[in-house]
């Protein structure tokens, strides 16, 4: 046996004095079905950041599958997102929730979008107000390791932050990573990637037509 090698550091706990971290999240997101990304090629030492484990060159996703656009409104968008320590007796892993709010309620609301977040596993990636040095911290990713899941969910009709909308909760457990990052370069470049990855008109709609 070789020991935890995972917990031997090996750097310097510092900060860059002149790039301060900032709070946060941008107001866009994207998400995917867990079951539409390949894990495999996703994870190959072709698609990491040479020296790393935890960062990404690209999003890869399965033939044929897409990514989804999520917009939060207002001054804190996401709010509440966070990764929280699990100490366990022999590792440590990490619960990391992503609240969403969606400002409407409606049967295509609640069929096509509540009603599937209630019951798969999704992929999200989110992008920090932080973006650090070149933009390496901006693109960072959620759920890729056991799966973002429901966690809890609410229709409040006289909420007034979200006016009769869904407050949903959305939380990865036990993921065996603090973090995990996407940068194809830039934060140009890693936007566009991801906007080439959306559903558009000329892809197959994804959602089927009641009876299907």
């Amino acid at each position: 046996m070789n020991g935890n090698c995972d917990a031997k550091i090996a750097v310097n706990i510092t900060y860059d004095a002149c790039n301060p971290a900032a709070k946060g999240l941008k107001p866009i997101g994207y998400m995917a079905n867990f079951e539409d990304i390949d894990h495999t090629a996703m994870n190959a030492s072709s698609n990491l950041v040479e020296g790393y484990k935890n960062y990404y060159k690209d999003v890869k996703l399965k033939e044929g599958a897409h990514l989804i656009k999520i917009f939060q409104s207002g001054k804190t968008p996401f709010s509440g997102a966070n990764s929280e320590a699990q100490v366990g007796t022999y590792r440590c892993t990490w619960n990391k929730t992503l609240p969403i709010v969606i400002l409407d309620n409606g049967a295509d609301v609640t069929q096509n979008i509540v009603d599937k977040l209630a019951n798969g596993k999704f992929v999200a990636i989110v992008e920090n107000a932080f973006a650090g040095d070149a933009g390496d911290n901006a693109f960072e990713i959620v759920g890729l390791e056991t799966g973002l899941a429901l966690s809890e969910g609410n229709a409040e009709k006289y909420n007034e932050d979200y006016g009769g909308g869904w407050s949903l909760t959305l939380q990865e457990e036990n993921a065996p990573k603090s973090g995990l990052y996407l940068n194809a370069g830039t934060v140009d470049a890693t936007r566009t990637l991801l906007e080439g990855y959306l559903y558009t008109e000329e892809t197959e709609d994804p959602t089927p037509e009641p009876g299907e």
